[in-house]
This record gives C-alpha cells, sequence and structure tokens, in this order.
C-alpha cells in the first residue's frame, strides 16, 4: 500500500513535485476551500486537521515569507514519526524554525532541489538536490529514495548550504534583474555568449518577485555577496573611465 504524502503550497513547485511524486505515493494537497478554483485531479483536503492526521509525510512547498505560520498551523497536528520536509531554497531559515517549532518527535529533513518547474518532471537523472538533517534518522530513507529517482544527492549544512546559494542562485537572481530593468534583449547581431545570457535571463524572469526577495533577504550571506560584486563592478567601470 502506498504511503501519504501531503503537498503544502501549490504553486508552480508543489505541482510540479506533485506530480513526480504521485507516482510512488498517494498525494494530498492541502488547500484552503476559498482557493479551490484549480481544474485538477489531484486530490484536495481543506481541513488542516485531517490532513496531518492523514498524511505519513508532509513537504512545505510554501513561500519562505508564510513558512513560519505554516509551521504554527501543524505544529500541534502531527503524530509520532511523521516526516516532514520543506524544499525551499534556503536552508538556515527553514531548519533553524523547523527545529525551533516543530514537536522533537518528528522526522525532519530540510531539502533543496537544485531545478525547478521549468524542468521536464520525467527526466531528473543527475539533477541535484541538497539534503540537511534536521531531527532523526530519516535522512537516510529520504536520501535512498532520492538515489531511486537517479537525482545526485548532495548532503551538507544549512550554513554552507546557503553561503553557496549566496554566490550562486542569489546572485545570479540580483544580476538578471538588473539586466531586466535594463531591458536586455538580444537582437540580429547577438552572440552565442550573449544568446546564453538571454537564456538565463528568461528563466530566472519566470519565478515569482517573493522568491527574488527571499533569496536576497533572508540568506544571511546574500548581501556580503551583493556587495562583493558591486565594488568589482565599480572598480572596472573606473579603469574604463
Amino acid at each position: 500500500m502506498k504511503k501519504t504524502l501531503g503537498i503544502i503550497g501549490y504553486g508552480n513547485f508543489g505541482e510540479y513535485i506533485e506530480k513526480i511524486l504521485k507516482k510512488y505515493f498517494k498525494v494530498i494537497i492541502y488547500l484552503r476551500e476559498s482557493q479551490k478554483n484549480v481544474s485538477t485531479e489531484v486530490v484536495f483536503e481543506a481541513d488542516i486537521n485531517t490532513f496531518c492526521e492523514t498524511c505519513d509525510i508532509i513537504i512545505i512547498a510554501s513561500p519562505m515569507r508564510y513558512f513560519e505560520n505554516t509551521l504554527h498551523l501543524i505544529k500541534d497536528k502531527l503524530h509520532k514519526e511523521q516526516l516532514i520536509i520543506d524544499v525551499c531554497s534556503l536552508k538556515i531559515f527553514t531548519c533553524d524554525l523547523m527545529k525551533k517549532i516543530l514537536p522533537k518527535y518528528v522526522n525532519i529533513v530540510g531539502t533543496h532541489p537544485l531545478f525547478g518547474p521549468n524542468s521536464k518532471p520525467e527526466i531528473l537523472r543527475n539533477k541535484k538536490i541538497v539534503l540537511c538533517k534536521v531531527n532523526g534518522e530519516r535522512i537516510n530513507s529520504v536520501k535512498r529514495f532520492c538515489e531511486k529517482l537517479k537525482l545526485n544527492v548532495i548532503i551538507t549544512t544549512p550554513k554552507k548550504h546557503d553561503l553557496e546559494m549566496a554566490k550562486t542562485q542569489a546572485l545570479t537572481f540580483f544580476v538578471t534583474e538588473i539586466l531586466n530593468n535594463i531591458h536586455f534583449n538580444n537582437s540580429n547581431l547577438s552572440t552565442p555568449s550573449s544568446k546564453l545570457l538571454e537564456e538565463t535571463v528568461k528563466s530566472v524572469r519566470k519565478d515569482s518577485n517573493i522568491l527574488f526577495f527571499d533569496l536576497q533577504n533572508l540568506n544571511p550571506y546574500s548581501k556580503t555577496i551583493r556587495e562583493k560584486f558591486i565594488k568589482a563592478a565599480e572598480k572596472y567601470d573606473k579603469k574604463l573611465s
């Protein structure tokens, strides 16, 4: 019998992971009654008590700015041996909150899939996913399942993860947002490198503004990396003057 897996947060990524996981689990989406305007075959549950009681595993896929509220919503409704997983892009923020708010008797694993809803759900081979242990020993079973999906599993600490994300994801979003603001576009005279840059801009443009600001404001290392980038840009600009 398939285990029941619940997803809280049915945005682009929540819908994406539902498509991946429905093959392996009975998937239920927590969605308030007032939000039930989605035409889909997915099973929805509007009552949070029933949702938490039913699920063996709960994945939190809500935006980071709503993450703490989500934890308070479920904290008193969880049962022993449940596995709680988040898929947020930052790990210090979410892992610290989960450890602080959720009961000690649940298993908790922080994850960050380094791919998004623009990827084809049926093609996961060698795509990267980060795992961070928070509470309990279920990180090993999560690792085995991810490897079953042919994912490249990277186990690290929330601190190391966020430092790397500041250098990669947050900085990429920052640069592409600036390029968006100056209306960066290719032309008939575009070079291959500029076309690659345009593809990056287009890819990031599909993500929400909420994600952009959360990556900049909730990662403790993002500001330092941005400042280094800006100083370097100013330095080279002066050399060209």
